[in-house]
């Protein structure tokens, strides 16, 4: 996961563009913030490993009903705004401490994460700011 890097700047900016104004951060060292209007989202950003895969790690306290994960995988630039109450259960994601890691893939222009089986395609939540309206 990177902070304060190129993706969570783009991220944010879209955010922003989506809603009218900038997010803020309610704990000033954590990557949750708040966006207007009140939807609370959970930003992760991960450069491109060297494979074309990401790993991000979501904290298990971030599981909660109506807010949001925005994925953002560098190299293509791609973005994903995921409710949390469609994404798939923390259980099925291997555990590391207190996180879960997340495992985002693009094969053969799909974009999914690994785990848990069967896949969870991501191709419907690309650049879907709109939800954090």
């Amino acid at each position: 996961m990177t902070v304060g890097g190129r993706l969570d700047e783009l991220a944010l900016a879209a955010v922003a563009a989506a809603t009218g104004a900038w997010p803020y951060q309610p704990k000033g060292r954590q990557k949750t913030y708040v966006a207007q209007g009140g939807k609370r989202f959970h930003l992760r950003t991960r450069t491109e490993e060297d494979d074309g895969e990401w790993f991000l790690g979501i904290n298990e306290r971030c599981w909660r009903a109506g807010e949001y994960f925005v994925l953002a995988c560098g190299g293509p630039d791609a973005m994903f705004v995921v409710p949390v109450d469609e994404f798939p259960g923390k259980d099925g994601f291997p555990r590391n401490g207190t996180d879960r890691k997340i495992h985002v893939v693009c094969g053969r222009g799909q974009w999914y994460l690994r785990d848990p089986h069967p896949r969870f395609v991501l191709d419907q939540y690309r650049d879907a700011f709109y939800l954090l309206v």
